[in-house]
């Protein structure tokens, strides 16, 4: 692991030094983002807790992005996390080849981020707030990333429509996680951009998943998303209001006993100046099991708030206030700093 970190290293500082050179076509441009955190809570004492106190390393991801050719873009993106207190783990987190020339589609083949909601394809440094939604947490653990192939199709109507249609490896621990080699999950995402002023955006998307789980039977998995973007045309560059709302729910099994689960997140963003955003949270989550007279055997609620100060687009420091109530008879109350920043190559984020 050590000779492979060593090794990309030095890979990086010879595209560099060449892309210098005037050789920039046949490198990749590279980027390095870093993100830390400082806990702070009423259960953090416990170091096997989810969320220990104290300063963490939370991820490194290491970006490589070129064209190979007049037909295809590559991409590889290196995720460096911290597994123990001395021990660090490197994942390929997405690699894969993109086309370039093919009217109204876009063909990806590769390891990606699966498009089962707008949370799913965004990478850890573009969180919108520093951790997950409890319903991308527990219904998809930490993400739906597979190996697998998937087509993009521009929609003729007189607003924005794309189709998105996947097929991966159901290696999710949580939903899928089916030992037959030939048990994929197949994806689809509907998603709809209208302009309703010069300062106002609104987009709307549904997915659908299905695979086999651990079990041998069928798991589902569908959702919506739903945003506002709000930012005038005067002073555009010190206002801004995002308003999101997403909903998730999955049920694993089709026994009449197979758990349903199901989620939604709605929150609000303000950027009151140039470098500075306030963000608020608000998030539900229950599991029941067929029995619905019974009730749920798993609630969780939680509030956020946030404040960001953002020095230039290559760093961010960031203090996030997190009250969850679940089963515990405490409610677990959170402070955490972090600090994200981006060395190199910029690659732009998903609108």
């Amino acid at each position: 692991m050590k000779h492979f970190f060593l090794f990309i290293v030095l890979f990086s500082h010879e595209a560099f030094a060449s892309s210098t050179a005037g050789q920039s076509a046949f490198n990749p441009d590279i980027s390095v983002n870093g993100l830390f955190l400082d806990r702070n809570g009423n259960r953090g004492n416990d170091a096997n807790s989810a969320n220990p106190n104290g300063f963490a390393f939370q991820e490194a991801e290491m970006q490589f992005t070129s064209d190979i050719d007049s037909y295809m873009r590559g991409n590889a993106l290196l995720s460096v996390g911290q597994t123990t207190s001395q021990q660090f783990d490197i994942t390929p987190e997405e690699i894969y080849l993109e086309s370039l020339t093919i009217p109204q589609v876009t063909i990806k083949a590769g390891r990606f981020k699966t498009a089962i909601n707008k949370h799913n394809m965004l990478h850890t440094h573009a969180y919108p707030f520093i951790d997950a939604p409890l319903a991308n947490t527990e219904l998809l653990g930490d993400d739906l990333t597979e190996p697998g192939v998937s087509a993009a199709f521009l929609i003729p109507v007189s607003w924005y429509m794309d189709l998105t249609v996947q097929s991966v490896r159901g290696n999710n621990p949580t939903m899928f996680n089916n030992s037959s080699p030939n048990a994929n999950v197949n994806l689809a995402r509907l998603n709809n951009l209208w302009d309703m002023s010069d300062e106002l955006t609104a987009e709307f998307a549904v997915s659908y998943g299905q695979g086999k789980n651990s079990n041998d039977m069928d798991s589902k998995i569908w959702g919506s998303d739903l945003i506002f973007k709000w930012r005038p045309s005067i002073m555009g560059t010190y206002h801004a209001i995002k308003w999101t709302t997403q909903y998730l729910a999955g049920v694993k099994g089709n026994n009449p006993d197979s758990e349903f689960s199901k989620g939604i997140t709605t929150f609000l963003q303000y950027q009151f100046d140039q470098r500075w955003w306030v963000q608020g949270r608000t998030e539900y989550f229950d599991r029941l099991n067929g029995n619905a007279l019974a009730g749920p055997f798993i609630v969780k609620r939680k509030s956020s708030a946030l404040v960001s100060f953002d020095p230039s687009e290559f760093s961010e420091f960031r203090i996030q206030y997190d009250h969850l109530r679940d089963d515990q008879q405490i409610a677990e109350q959170r402070v955490t700093l972090q600090m994200n920043f981006v060395m190199g190559a910029h690659p732009a984020h998903s609108y």
